[in-house]
Protein backbone atom coordinates (compact mmCIF):
# COMPACT_ATOMS: atom_id res chain seq x y z
CA UNK A 1 0.00 0.00 0.00
CA UNK A 2 1.02 3.13 -0.92
CA UNK A 3 1.97 6.29 1.96
CA UNK A 4 -1.32 7.77 2.27
CA UNK A 5 -1.52 10.70 4.48
CA UNK A 6 -5.20 10.22 5.47
CA UNK A 7 -4.02 6.62 6.91
CA UNK A 8 -1.25 8.72 9.44
CA UNK A 9 -3.29 11.05 10.68
CA UNK A 10 -5.71 8.63 11.23
CA UNK A 11 -3.61 6.56 13.21
CA UNK A 12 -1.72 9.46 14.55
CA UNK A 13 -5.23 10.99 16.36
CA UNK A 14 -6.62 7.52 17.35
CA UNK A 15 -3.56 7.85 19.37
CA UNK A 16 -3.80 10.86 20.57
CA UNK A 17 -6.88 10.70 21.45
CA UNK A 18 -6.49 7.41 23.26
CA UNK A 19 -3.62 9.12 24.97
CA UNK A 20 -5.12 12.43 25.80
CA UNK A 21 -7.83 9.70 27.19
CA UNK A 22 -5.39 8.11 28.86
CA UNK A 23 -3.92 10.95 30.36
CA UNK A 24 -7.30 12.31 31.87
CA UNK A 25 -8.72 9.00 33.10
CA UNK A 26 -5.26 8.23 34.60
CA UNK A 27 -5.60 11.25 36.33
CA UNK A 28 -9.42 11.08 37.72
CA UNK A 29 -8.59 7.83 38.69
CA UNK A 30 -5.13 8.14 40.94
CA UNK A 31 -6.64 11.07 42.57
CA UNK A 32 -10.27 9.26 43.18
CA UNK A 33 -8.36 6.37 43.98
CA UNK A 34 -6.07 7.99 46.64
CA UNK A 35 -9.19 10.01 48.25
CA UNK A 36 -11.15 7.02 48.33
CA UNK A 37 -8.13 4.45 49.48
CA UNK A 38 -6.79 6.72 52.25
CA UNK A 39 -10.76 7.37 53.26
CA UNK A 40 -10.76 3.44 54.00
CA UNK A 41 -7.68 3.51 55.39
CA UNK A 42 -8.85 6.16 57.85
CA UNK A 43 -12.28 4.49 58.77
CA UNK A 44 -10.22 0.99 59.14
CA UNK A 45 -7.85 2.54 61.48
CA UNK A 46 -10.02 4.72 63.43
CA UNK A 47 -11.81 1.58 63.90
CA UNK A 48 -9.10 -0.48 65.30
CA UNK A 49 -7.86 2.22 66.90
CA UNK A 50 -11.31 2.88 69.27
CA UNK A 51 -11.35 -0.96 69.97
CA UNK A 52 -7.46 -0.80 71.32
CA UNK A 53 -9.20 2.49 73.45
CA UNK A 54 -11.75 0.03 74.84
CA UNK A 55 -9.94 -2.54 75.81
CA UNK A 56 -7.36 -0.01 77.46
CA UNK A 57 -9.83 1.35 79.33
CA UNK A 58 -10.80 -2.35 80.55
CA UNK A 59 -7.59 -2.50 82.02
CA UNK A 60 -7.81 0.43 83.25
CA UNK A 61 -11.22 -0.25 85.40
CA UNK A 62 -10.47 -4.12 86.23
CA UNK A 63 -13.13 -5.43 83.80
CA UNK A 64 -10.62 -6.86 81.25
CA UNK A 65 -9.68 -10.35 81.18
CA UNK A 66 -6.04 -10.62 82.59
CA UNK A 67 -3.41 -12.19 79.63
CA UNK A 68 -1.37 -15.07 80.61
CA UNK A 69 0.80 -14.51 83.81
CA UNK A 70 -1.08 -11.90 85.13
CA UNK A 71 -3.35 -11.80 88.28
CA UNK A 72 -6.89 -10.59 88.03
CA UNK A 73 -7.85 -7.83 90.66
CA UNK A 74 -9.60 -4.71 90.39
CA UNK A 75 -8.03 -1.45 91.79
CA UNK A 76 -4.74 -3.27 90.81
CA UNK A 77 -4.10 -0.73 87.98
CA UNK A 78 -2.71 2.22 90.26
CA UNK A 79 -0.43 -0.06 92.27
CA UNK A 80 2.33 0.09 89.80
CA UNK A 81 4.26 3.84 90.36
CA UNK A 82 1.07 5.44 90.26
CA UNK A 83 0.43 4.70 86.33
CA UNK A 84 -2.84 3.74 85.68
CA UNK A 85 -1.66 2.06 82.24
CA UNK A 86 0.72 -0.05 83.94
CA UNK A 87 -2.08 -2.34 85.97
CA UNK A 88 -2.58 -5.48 85.85
CA UNK A 89 -2.67 -7.43 82.63
CA UNK A 90 -0.89 -4.22 80.43
CA UNK A 91 2.18 -5.18 80.27
CA UNK A 92 1.65 -8.40 78.29
CA UNK A 93 -1.23 -6.84 76.45
CA UNK A 94 1.34 -3.72 74.73
CA UNK A 95 3.70 -6.41 74.28
CA UNK A 96 1.18 -8.41 71.59
CA UNK A 97 -0.37 -5.03 70.51
CA UNK A 98 1.28 -4.17 67.36
CA UNK A 99 0.87 -7.35 66.46
CA UNK A 100 -2.75 -7.88 67.47
CA UNK A 101 -3.40 -4.25 65.76
CA UNK A 102 -1.27 -4.91 62.84
CA UNK A 103 0.56 -1.53 62.84
CA UNK A 104 2.11 0.51 65.47
CA UNK A 105 0.23 1.63 69.10
CA UNK A 106 1.31 4.36 71.23
CA UNK A 107 -0.42 4.71 74.49
CA UNK A 108 -0.65 7.89 75.93
CA UNK A 109 -1.34 8.73 80.03
CA UNK A 110 -3.19 11.69 80.68
CA UNK A 111 -1.38 12.38 83.82
CA UNK A 112 2.42 11.46 83.02
CA UNK A 113 2.35 12.88 79.71
CA UNK A 114 4.12 9.78 78.60
CA UNK A 115 3.87 7.63 75.70
CA UNK A 116 3.99 3.87 75.91
CA UNK A 117 4.78 2.49 72.58
CA UNK A 118 4.00 -1.08 71.52
CA UNK A 119 6.17 -4.22 71.10
CA UNK A 120 8.25 -2.67 68.03
CA UNK A 121 9.47 -0.39 70.76
CA UNK A 122 10.51 -1.09 74.14
CA UNK A 123 11.17 2.73 75.59
CA UNK A 124 9.22 5.23 76.69
CA UNK A 125 8.61 8.18 73.94
CA UNK A 126 9.29 11.64 75.46
CA UNK A 127 7.04 14.44 74.32
CA UNK A 128 10.22 16.22 73.27
CA UNK A 129 10.88 13.89 71.10
CA UNK A 130 7.39 14.00 68.88
CA UNK A 131 7.25 17.09 65.77
CA UNK A 132 5.06 19.88 66.40
CA UNK A 133 2.13 18.51 64.43
CA UNK A 134 2.19 15.33 66.80
CA UNK A 135 1.92 16.92 69.80
CA UNK A 136 -1.09 18.96 68.59
CA UNK A 137 -2.86 15.05 67.53
CA UNK A 138 -2.24 14.07 70.88
CA UNK A 139 -3.35 17.59 72.76
CA UNK A 140 -6.84 17.22 70.58
CA UNK A 141 -7.16 13.04 71.75
CA UNK A 142 -6.83 13.76 75.23
CA UNK A 143 -9.69 16.57 74.58
CA UNK A 144 -11.60 14.21 73.69
CA UNK A 145 -11.58 14.66 69.94
CA UNK A 146 -10.72 11.96 67.27
CA UNK A 147 -7.84 13.67 64.55
CA UNK A 148 -5.75 12.28 61.89
CA UNK A 149 -2.19 13.19 61.08
CA UNK A 150 0.95 12.48 58.87
CA UNK A 151 3.31 14.31 60.97
CA UNK A 152 4.57 11.39 62.85
CA UNK A 153 6.79 10.09 59.51
CA UNK A 154 10.04 11.54 60.68
CA UNK A 155 9.83 10.12 64.02
CA UNK A 156 8.89 6.43 62.50
CA UNK A 157 10.83 6.55 59.68
CA UNK A 158 8.45 6.22 57.12
CA UNK A 159 5.78 7.82 55.38
CA UNK A 160 2.83 6.96 58.15
CA UNK A 161 -0.72 8.05 58.63
CA UNK A 162 -1.96 8.15 62.04
CA UNK A 163 -4.38 8.52 63.81
CA UNK A 164 -5.43 9.84 67.77
CA UNK A 165 -8.40 8.14 69.65
CA UNK A 166 -9.46 9.12 73.66
CA UNK A 167 -8.87 6.93 76.42
CA UNK A 168 -12.43 6.76 78.18
CA UNK A 169 -15.82 4.79 79.38
CA UNK A 170 -18.41 6.73 77.04
CA UNK A 171 -18.44 9.36 74.84
CA UNK A 172 -19.21 11.75 78.07
CA UNK A 173 -16.67 10.58 80.32
CA UNK A 174 -13.31 12.49 80.20
CA UNK A 175 -9.83 10.88 78.40
CA UNK A 176 -7.87 8.92 80.75
CA UNK A 177 -5.03 8.76 78.05
CA UNK A 178 -4.95 8.24 74.25
CA UNK A 179 -4.29 5.69 71.76
CA UNK A 180 -2.23 6.68 68.68
CA UNK A 181 -2.83 3.87 65.60
CA UNK A 182 0.42 4.31 63.02
CA UNK A 183 0.22 2.48 59.49
CA UNK A 184 2.63 3.23 56.72
CA UNK A 185 0.67 4.47 53.86
CA UNK A 186 3.25 3.46 51.02
CA UNK A 187 0.48 0.63 50.94
CA UNK A 188 -2.01 2.87 49.71
CA UNK A 189 0.84 3.93 47.42
CA UNK A 190 1.25 0.63 45.99
CA UNK A 191 -2.24 -0.57 45.28
CA UNK A 192 -2.53 3.37 43.58
CA UNK A 193 0.37 2.49 41.94
CA UNK A 194 -1.09 -0.86 40.52
CA UNK A 195 -3.89 0.48 39.29
CA UNK A 196 -2.07 2.70 37.11
CA UNK A 197 0.34 0.39 35.77
CA UNK A 198 -3.04 -1.73 35.03
CA UNK A 199 -4.32 1.68 33.35
CA UNK A 200 -1.24 1.71 31.17
CA UNK A 201 -1.19 -1.96 29.91
CA UNK A 202 -4.70 -1.20 28.73
CA UNK A 203 -4.27 1.79 26.83
CA UNK A 204 -1.26 -0.30 25.12
CA UNK A 205 -3.66 -2.77 24.29
CA UNK A 206 -6.19 -0.25 22.88
CA UNK A 207 -3.37 1.29 20.79
CA UNK A 208 -2.56 -1.88 19.41
CA UNK A 209 -6.03 -2.58 18.76
CA UNK A 210 -6.30 1.15 17.21
CA UNK A 211 -3.52 1.17 15.05
CA UNK A 212 -4.97 -1.64 12.70
CA UNK A 213 -8.49 -0.25 12.83
CA UNK A 214 -7.09 3.07 11.66
CA UNK A 215 -5.47 1.24 8.46
CA UNK A 216 -8.74 -0.40 7.95
CA UNK A 217 -10.62 2.48 8.38
CA UNK A 218 -8.24 4.54 5.87
CA UNK A 219 -8.42 2.14 3.50
CA UNK A 220 -12.28 2.45 3.65
CA UNK A 221 -11.59 6.07 3.21
CA UNK A 222 -8.38 6.52 0.71
CA UNK A 223 -9.47 3.71 -1.39
CA UNK A 224 -13.03 5.55 -2.78
CA UNK A 225 -10.47 9.36 -2.53
CA UNK A 226 -7.69 7.92 -4.98
CA UNK A 227 -10.38 6.36 -7.38
CA UNK A 228 -12.06 9.97 -7.32
CA UNK A 229 -8.98 11.52 -7.85
CA UNK A 230 -7.72 9.37 -10.74
CA UNK A 231 -11.46 10.09 -12.26
CA UNK A 232 -10.83 13.59 -11.91
CA UNK A 233 -7.27 13.66 -13.27
CA UNK A 234 -8.66 11.28 -16.66
CA UNK A 235 -11.53 14.19 -16.83
CA UNK A 236 -8.26 17.58 -16.71
CA UNK A 237 -7.32 15.63 -19.63
CA UNK A 238 -10.38 15.46 -21.30
CA UNK A 239 -11.43 12.00 -20.91
CA UNK A 240 -15.03 12.33 -20.11
CA UNK A 241 -15.91 9.18 -20.14
CA UNK A 242 -14.16 8.54 -16.72
CA UNK A 243 -16.86 7.46 -14.06
CA UNK A 244 -16.27 6.54 -10.46
CA UNK A 245 -19.11 3.67 -10.31
CA UNK A 246 -18.90 4.11 -6.55
CA UNK A 247 -22.15 2.72 -4.42
CA UNK A 248 -21.57 3.92 -1.58
CA UNK A 249 -24.57 5.37 1.45
CA UNK A 250 -22.30 8.42 2.38
CA UNK A 251 -21.04 11.69 2.03
CA UNK A 252 -17.77 10.23 -0.08
CA UNK A 253 -20.81 8.15 -2.67
CA UNK A 254 -22.81 11.48 -2.66
CA UNK A 255 -19.09 13.13 -4.03
CA UNK A 256 -18.90 10.62 -6.47
CA UNK A 257 -22.07 10.46 -7.81
CA UNK A 258 -21.59 14.24 -8.15
CA UNK A 259 -18.50 13.96 -9.80
CA UNK A 260 -20.30 11.52 -12.11
CA UNK A 261 -22.55 14.01 -13.25
CA UNK A 262 -20.28 16.06 -13.69
CA UNK A 263 -18.55 13.99 -16.22
CA UNK A 264 -21.58 13.60 -18.15
CA UNK A 265 -22.25 17.37 -18.21
CA UNK A 266 -18.84 17.80 -19.23
CA UNK A 267 -18.87 15.25 -21.82
CA UNK A 268 -22.34 16.94 -22.94
CA UNK A 269 -20.67 20.48 -23.65
CA UNK A 270 -17.52 19.10 -25.15
CA UNK A 271 -19.45 17.53 -27.56
CA UNK A 272 -22.26 20.71 -27.96
CA UNK A 273 -18.74 22.72 -28.10
CA UNK A 274 -17.24 20.48 -31.00
CA UNK A 275 -20.80 20.42 -32.78
CA UNK A 276 -20.49 24.49 -32.07
CA UNK A 277 -17.27 24.70 -33.71
CA UNK A 278 -18.26 22.54 -36.70
CA UNK A 279 -20.92 24.75 -37.03
CA UNK A 280 -19.11 27.98 -36.55
CA UNK A 281 -16.34 26.56 -39.88
CA UNK A 282 -19.44 24.86 -41.93
CA UNK A 283 -21.01 28.65 -41.59
CA UNK A 284 -17.51 30.86 -42.15
CA UNK A 285 -17.51 28.30 -44.97
CA UNK A 286 -20.66 28.55 -46.65
CA UNK A 287 -20.67 32.14 -45.91
CA UNK A 288 -17.58 32.79 -47.74
CA UNK A 289 -18.96 30.71 -50.72
CA UNK A 290 -22.50 32.56 -50.90
CA UNK A 291 -20.52 35.83 -51.02
CA UNK A 292 -17.14 34.95 -53.34
CA UNK A 293 -20.40 34.24 -56.10
CA UNK A 294 -21.94 38.29 -56.16
CA UNK A 295 -18.55 40.02 -55.15
CA UNK A 296 -16.59 38.03 -58.19
CA UNK A 297 -19.83 38.73 -60.77
CA UNK A 298 -19.90 42.61 -59.20
CA UNK A 299 -15.92 43.01 -59.75
CA UNK A 300 -16.07 41.46 -63.04
CA UNK A 301 -18.73 43.46 -64.77
CA UNK A 302 -17.24 46.65 -62.77
CA UNK A 303 -13.69 45.94 -64.25
CA UNK A 304 -15.40 45.43 -67.84
CA UNK A 305 -16.96 48.44 -68.07
CA UNK A 306 -14.32 50.50 -66.21
CA UNK A 307 -11.44 49.32 -68.51
CA UNK A 308 -13.37 49.96 -71.34
CA UNK A 309 -14.02 46.39 -72.60
CA UNK A 310 -17.48 46.72 -72.72
CA UNK A 311 -18.59 50.02 -74.91
CA UNK A 312 -21.90 49.15 -76.47
CA UNK A 313 -24.80 50.49 -74.77
CA UNK A 314 -26.77 47.61 -74.66
CA UNK A 315 -23.89 45.63 -73.28
CA UNK A 316 -23.20 47.69 -70.52
CA UNK A 317 -26.83 48.23 -69.83
CA UNK A 318 -26.63 44.33 -69.59
CA UNK A 319 -23.81 44.07 -67.30
CA UNK A 320 -25.61 47.02 -64.68
CA UNK A 321 -28.58 44.49 -65.02
CA UNK A 322 -26.66 41.55 -63.91
CA UNK A 323 -25.08 43.68 -61.23
CA UNK A 324 -28.30 45.06 -59.73
CA UNK A 325 -29.15 41.29 -59.37
CA UNK A 326 -26.33 40.28 -57.75
CA UNK A 327 -26.29 43.41 -55.18
CA UNK A 328 -29.81 42.53 -54.44
CA UNK A 329 -28.87 38.68 -53.83
CA UNK A 330 -26.51 40.04 -51.80
CA UNK A 331 -28.62 42.21 -49.85
CA UNK A 332 -31.01 39.76 -48.98
CA UNK A 333 -28.06 37.21 -47.76
CA UNK A 334 -27.14 39.69 -45.58
CA UNK A 335 -30.49 40.45 -44.35
CA UNK A 336 -31.24 36.91 -43.78
CA UNK A 337 -27.71 36.42 -42.01
CA UNK A 338 -28.71 39.21 -39.23
CA UNK A 339 -32.56 38.14 -39.45
CA UNK A 340 -31.05 34.98 -38.12
CA UNK A 341 -28.40 36.25 -36.27
CA UNK A 342 -31.20 38.18 -34.22
CA UNK A 343 -33.52 35.05 -33.71
CA UNK A 344 -31.10 32.86 -32.52
CA UNK A 345 -29.89 35.67 -29.51
CA UNK A 346 -32.00 34.65 -26.09
CA UNK A 347 -31.91 38.61 -25.56
CA UNK A 348 -33.92 39.24 -28.51
CA UNK A 349 -36.86 39.91 -27.59
CA UNK A 350 -40.24 39.51 -29.98
CA UNK A 351 -43.11 41.01 -28.82
CA UNK A 352 -46.42 38.94 -28.44
CA UNK A 353 -50.05 39.69 -28.46
CA UNK A 354 -53.42 37.00 -28.50
CA UNK A 355 -53.82 36.66 -32.31
CA UNK A 356 -56.35 34.26 -34.91
CA UNK A 357 -54.37 31.64 -36.62
CA UNK A 358 -57.08 31.99 -39.05
CA UNK A 359 -56.87 35.83 -40.10
CA UNK A 360 -52.76 35.23 -40.23
CA UNK A 361 -53.59 31.80 -42.62
CA UNK A 362 -55.58 34.54 -44.54
CA UNK A 363 -53.07 37.40 -44.99
CA UNK A 364 -50.38 34.96 -45.89
CA UNK A 365 -52.47 33.16 -48.92
CA UNK A 366 -53.05 36.81 -49.85
CA UNK A 367 -49.56 38.15 -49.73
CA UNK A 368 -48.29 34.69 -51.54
CA UNK A 369 -50.49 35.33 -54.19
CA UNK A 370 -48.51 37.76 -56.30
CA UNK A 371 -45.78 35.05 -56.47
CA UNK A 372 -48.20 31.87 -57.41
CA UNK A 373 -49.87 34.37 -59.78
CA UNK A 374 -46.57 33.59 -62.20
CA UNK A 375 -46.85 30.05 -62.31
CA UNK A 376 -50.59 29.92 -62.15
CA UNK A 377 -50.19 27.86 -59.12
CA UNK A 378 -54.05 28.49 -56.77
CA UNK A 379 -53.54 28.94 -53.33
CA UNK A 380 -56.36 27.32 -51.32
CA UNK A 381 -57.30 27.77 -47.60
CA UNK A 382 -59.14 25.55 -45.63
CA UNK A 383 -60.36 25.77 -42.12
CA UNK A 384 -63.08 24.67 -39.58
CA UNK A 385 -65.98 26.98 -37.94
CA UNK A 386 -63.76 27.21 -34.65
CA UNK A 387 -61.66 29.36 -33.27
CA UNK A 388 -58.06 29.30 -33.88
CA UNK A 389 -56.09 31.81 -31.01
CA UNK A 390 -52.67 31.95 -30.60
CA UNK A 391 -50.26 34.02 -28.40
CA UNK A 392 -47.63 35.15 -30.98
CA UNK A 393 -45.65 37.79 -32.39
CA UNK A 394 -47.87 38.19 -35.52
CA UNK A 395 -45.65 39.77 -38.10
CA UNK A 396 -42.68 36.89 -37.40
CA UNK A 397 -45.28 34.43 -37.77
CA UNK A 398 -46.70 35.93 -41.09
CA UNK A 399 -42.44 35.46 -42.00
CA UNK A 400 -42.50 32.17 -41.06
CA UNK A 401 -45.01 31.23 -43.05
CA UNK A 402 -44.57 32.94 -45.75
CA UNK A 403 -40.60 31.40 -46.54
CA UNK A 404 -42.46 27.56 -46.43
CA UNK A 405 -45.56 29.31 -48.45
CA UNK A 406 -42.51 30.72 -50.95
CA UNK A 407 -40.91 27.20 -51.25
CA UNK A 408 -44.48 25.51 -51.80
CA UNK A 409 -44.77 27.88 -54.14
CA UNK A 410 -41.38 27.80 -55.94
CA UNK A 411 -41.22 23.98 -56.29
CA UNK A 412 -44.92 23.42 -57.50
CA UNK A 413 -45.68 22.50 -61.32
CA UNK A 414 -47.25 25.31 -63.23
CA UNK A 415 -51.19 25.20 -62.43
CA UNK A 416 -51.06 23.24 -59.59
CA UNK A 417 -52.48 23.82 -55.87
CA UNK A 418 -50.68 24.28 -53.09
CA UNK A 419 -53.10 24.05 -49.80
CA UNK A 420 -52.99 25.31 -46.56
CA UNK A 421 -55.35 24.03 -44.07
CA UNK A 422 -56.17 25.42 -40.27
CA UNK A 423 -57.42 22.19 -37.64
CA UNK A 424 -57.36 20.88 -34.58
CA UNK A 425 -54.84 18.44 -33.59
CA UNK A 426 -54.71 16.56 -29.98
CA UNK A 427 -57.10 19.94 -28.68
CA UNK A 428 -54.20 22.17 -30.09
CA UNK A 429 -54.61 24.54 -33.30
CA UNK A 430 -52.22 23.35 -36.16
CA UNK A 431 -51.61 24.30 -39.82
CA UNK A 432 -50.72 22.30 -42.89
CA UNK A 433 -48.96 23.61 -46.16
CA UNK A 434 -48.92 21.06 -48.88
CA UNK A 435 -47.30 21.01 -52.53
CA UNK A 436 -47.41 18.36 -55.34
CA UNK A 437 -43.78 19.23 -56.24
CA UNK A 438 -40.80 17.01 -56.55
CA UNK A 439 -40.49 15.95 -53.07
CA UNK A 440 -37.62 16.22 -50.64
CA UNK A 441 -35.13 12.92 -50.72
CA UNK A 442 -34.91 10.97 -47.72
CA UNK A 443 -31.28 12.02 -47.45
CA UNK A 444 -31.74 15.48 -47.22
CA UNK A 445 -34.82 15.57 -45.24
CA UNK A 446 -32.88 15.69 -41.92
CA UNK A 447 -31.01 18.81 -43.00
CA UNK A 448 -33.35 21.17 -44.92
CA UNK A 449 -32.90 23.46 -41.79
CA UNK A 450 -29.59 23.33 -41.73
CA UNK A 451 -28.06 26.91 -43.33
CA UNK A 452 -26.83 27.46 -46.80
CA UNK A 453 -28.68 23.76 -47.29
CA UNK A 454 -29.94 24.45 -50.50
CA UNK A 455 -31.50 21.55 -53.07
CA UNK A 456 -29.20 23.01 -56.44
CA UNK A 457 -32.18 22.82 -59.02
CA UNK A 458 -33.18 25.69 -61.03
CA UNK A 459 -35.76 26.43 -59.42
CA UNK A 460 -34.15 27.32 -56.44
CA UNK A 461 -31.40 29.59 -57.91
CA UNK A 462 -32.50 32.74 -56.32
CA UNK A 463 -32.28 31.12 -52.64
CA UNK A 464 -30.21 32.30 -50.19
CA UNK A 465 -30.30 28.98 -47.82
CA UNK A 466 -31.65 30.85 -44.77
CA UNK A 467 -35.41 31.16 -45.39
CA UNK A 468 -35.91 27.97 -43.46
CA UNK A 469 -33.46 28.20 -40.63
CA UNK A 470 -35.24 31.30 -39.93
CA UNK A 471 -38.46 29.73 -39.99
CA UNK A 472 -37.04 27.12 -37.69
CA UNK A 473 -35.80 29.77 -35.31
CA UNK A 474 -39.34 31.93 -35.29
CA UNK A 475 -40.97 28.70 -34.43
CA UNK A 476 -38.36 27.85 -31.86
CA UNK A 477 -39.24 30.99 -30.18
CA UNK A 478 -43.16 30.74 -30.09
CA UNK A 479 -42.67 26.76 -28.87
CA UNK A 480 -43.99 25.74 -32.19
CA UNK A 481 -43.24 22.21 -33.58
CA UNK A 482 -43.06 21.78 -37.07
CA UNK A 483 -43.25 17.94 -38.90
CA UNK A 484 -42.21 17.38 -42.35
CA UNK A 485 -43.40 14.08 -44.75
CA UNK A 486 -42.42 14.46 -48.12
CA UNK A 487 -41.93 12.22 -50.84
CA UNK A 488 -42.20 12.66 -54.68
CA UNK A 489 -45.77 14.11 -55.25
CA UNK A 490 -46.86 15.62 -52.16
CA UNK A 491 -44.41 17.40 -49.70
CA UNK A 492 -46.32 18.75 -46.13
CA UNK A 493 -45.02 21.19 -43.34
CA UNK A 494 -47.56 20.94 -40.71
CA UNK A 495 -47.34 23.79 -37.81
CA UNK A 496 -48.12 22.81 -34.09
CA UNK A 497 -48.88 25.60 -32.44
CA UNK A 498 -48.77 24.76 -28.75
CA UNK A 499 -50.46 26.81 -25.90
CA UNK A 500 -47.69 27.50 -24.13
CA UNK A 501 -45.20 30.57 -25.04
CA UNK A 502 -41.92 29.36 -26.48
CA UNK A 503 -40.07 32.63 -24.28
Amino acid sequence: MKHSKIACRLILYFSAALLLFALIVGGAFTFLSARHTMELRRQDLQGRAETIAKTVYGFLSGTAKPMNGEHSGKGQGKASGGNPLHGTGFGAYMRFLDDIAMADVWVVDSNSKTITPGSEHSDVIEYEELPEDGEAVIDEALNGSISFSESFSDVLGERTLSVGVPIRQDDTAEPVGAVLLHTPVQGISDAVSDGLWLLLLSVLAALLLAVPAAVLLSLKFTKPLNRMKDTAVRLADGDFSAVNALRQNDEIGELAATMDLLAVRLKDASQESSRLEQMRRDFISNVSHELRTPVTVLRGSLEAITDGIITEPAQIQEYQQQMLRESLHLQRLVDDLLELTRLQNADFRIEKAPLELRQLAEDVRRSARRLAEPKGVVLHLESGPQEFSFTGDYGRLRQMLLVVVDNAIKFSPPDETVSMRLFQQDGEPALSITDHGPGISPEDLPRIFERFRTSGTVENRTGTGLGLPIARQIAVRHGITIQVESRPGNTVFTFLFRSADGE
